[in-house]
């Protein structure tokens, strides 16, 4: 199987995900007409390509997500979600034990821009120079999507510039389940807009 730090951009590469489905696909097919319907190989074929499927739709689903949306736009997001990203950006900003200015004037646009509901918005830039626990934020991430979304926003907040933030991004990816093709290619993203400013 190909190793998917050598593909372009992690499993985020469509064409190597559909490659692998075809494959599972067509050896589903290869199997004897002589078999029978409940043998071993041809449930295994069958589970085999019912994952494939998932994962490929999964896979699509959330390279349109990360890919095409800046991550730490909150516009358009529930007020709890929002609040969530904003409290998981906080967080990303205090990793290395000081919050910025450049990075608390960027807390506080992102705020005024993507939280409207005001006594939330003003209690949360309250809150801002007190870091958040990390695990509070972990406990409250409910899905895959959100915590892909968590681990982005971290991503896109601190960048990779030191050893200190590249232990927090790996702690949280852990923390949170992110998939390994998510970390490269957010982790890809992010040293590329790094490297423009």
């Amino acid at each position: 199987m190909t190793d998917i730090r050598r593909t372009s951009d992690g499993v985020a590469n469509p064409d190597w995900v559909l490659e692998t489905a075809s494959r599972l696909v067509e050896d589903r097919g290869s199997e004897k007409p002589s078999s029978p319907a409940n043998s071993p190989a041809l449930r295994r074929a069958a589970v085999d390509g019912a994952l494939a499927s998932k994962v490929l739709n999964g896979h699509l689903r959330n390279r349109l997500q990360l890919m095409q949306s800046n991550p730490t736009e909150l516009g358009g997001l529930a007020p709890g979600d929002a609040a969530l990203l904003l409290r998981a950006m906080m967080a990303a900003g205090h990793a290395d034990g000081v919050l910025g200015d450049d990075e608390r004037r960027r807390l506080v646009s992102i705020a005024e821009r993507g939280i409207d509901d005001d006594e939330l918005r003003h209690s949360l830039l309250r809150a801002i120079d007190t870091p958040p626990a990390l695990e509070d934020i972990a406990r409250r991430v409910e899905s895959p999507e959100i915590a892909e979304r968590v681990y982005a926003v971290s991503a896109a907040t601190i960048g990779h510039l030191s050893e200190v933030n590249r232990a927090y991004l790996a702690y949280l990816a852990a923390r949170l389940g992110v998939a390994q093709d998510v970390v490269l290619r957010v982790n890809a993203s992010t040293e590329v807009a790094a490297g423009k400013d």
